[in-house]
């Protein structure tokens, strides 16, 4: 019952045909962990600009 309740709400996807997201996922927290020399990327929901910008600051 509870989980209909959330996807209920939950709502429409927000992309645009110009595969652009929103202000909101744009400003989507992205974490880098680096343990033993393996990385680890957690992009959330981060949208396609803040991905672009974050995989531009990946190595520095």
């Amino acid at each position: 019952m509870g989980a209909k309740r959330f996807f209920a709400k939950w709502g429409d996807d927000q992309i645009q045909d110009d595969s652009r997201t929103s202000a909101k996922n744009n400003s989507s927290a992205i974490t880098q962990i680096i343990i033993d020399r393996k990385r680890f990327i957690f992009t959330g929901d981060s949208g396609i600009d803040a991905l672009e910008h974050a995989s531009d600051q990946v190595d520095k």
